[in-house]
């Protein structure tokens, strides 16, 4: 009988190798750099792995911790992560179907911390039930490793830190609102101008920010796209028409509803590639031209 080795933690683990699949997710573009952030989650897992436990695959996400399971993996988001060369077996979707298949590759899935499973108590429950199922433990890199599974003070720990991390992505979304909302309320502008107006830069209020060339845009009224403003108005109040509709009704007719410029100075924040997520629909931004402005941006 094989006895098996204790390991740096002092906790027991299986004599045999132990196949893992590296769970790593990263927020959108806008709010992080992706590459880093998942770089670093892997090396991560890789220094906590026990002798004789090895990295049988590698399934990572670019998109919002609070994404359903269903959604996870919809959108194209991770190629910058292939692009600059990190390994990617698949997303959370990939995940899940090999570990329901009938000979997964991988006995433990692990991720740099609990929170990088989701940010949302219920699905990051929801995925622990589902690889649990399957007679698949998951870990994060500050627990004790052991095959056998979370003993019941890592389950009161990890609940704890779920809950906080859905705290904290709550409380950031209220505070980010609260900004934008005291943002516009004094009468500055983020992204392209509404239909109507036009963006007028001035310096940045903050004087480190303004020593950087950094510059804030408020509105005034724009002649030549004027008039989109009173119809847009009356078809959404009086015909009760959608977003979509009264989009494709002024893209359909550009003599009278000239098509917005873009803010003076360019693209704001689209220092690298974007692609749409659930939770961030509209954000469109093509490689090249993310290449080309990419070029002129600082790294993140």
């Amino acid at each position: 009988m094989v006895t098996p080795a204790p390991t740096a933690a002092g906790t027991l683990t299986a004599a045999e190798p132990v196949p893992v699949a590296i769970l790593a997710r990263t927020s959108t573009l806008l709010l992080q750099d992706p590459i880093a952030s998942v770089r670093r989650q892997l090396r991560s897992c890789e220094q906590w792995l026990p002798p004789g436990w090895f990295i049988a695959g590698v399934y990572s996400d670019v998109e919002s911790g609070g994404t359903d399971l269903e959604a996870r993996s919809q959108t194209e988001s991770w190629r910058i992560l292939t692009d600059a060369g990190l390994p990617r077996d698949g997303g959370m979707a990939d995940l899940l179907a090999e570990a329901a298949s009938p000979a997964p590759r991988f006995a433990v899935v692990v991720c740099e911390d609990i929170e990088r499973s989701a940010r949302d108590t219920f699905t990051a429950l929801r995925l622990e039930k589902e690889l649990s199922r399957h007679g698949i433990p998951l870990f994060a890199t500050d627990e004790p490793a052991d095959i056998a599974g979370v003993n019941a003070t890592t389950v009161l720990v990890r609940r704890v830190k779920q809950g906080v991390a859905e705290w904290y992505r709550i409380q950031l979304k209220e505070k980010v609102w609260k900004g934008f909302v005291e943002h516009n309320a004094e009468g500055w502008n983020i992204g392209t101008p509404p239909h109507g107006y036009a963006g007028q830069r001035f310096p940045h209020p903050n004087p480190v920010k303004a020593s950087q060339g950094r510059t804030k845009t408020r509105l005034v009224i724009n002649p030549v796209t004027a008039p989109a403003v009173a119809a847009i108005f009356t078809w959404r109040v009086a015909a009760k028409l959608g977003a979509p509709t009264i989009a494709a009704r002024l893209n359909a007719d550009p003599a009278t509803y000239p098509p917005q410029a873009a803010p003076p100075g360019g693209p704001r924040a689209r220092c690298a590639p974007s692609w749409p997520t659930p939770n961030t629909p509209g954000i469109r931004c093509s490689a090249g031209a993310a290449t080309a402005t990419a070029a002129k941006c600082p790294p993140r």
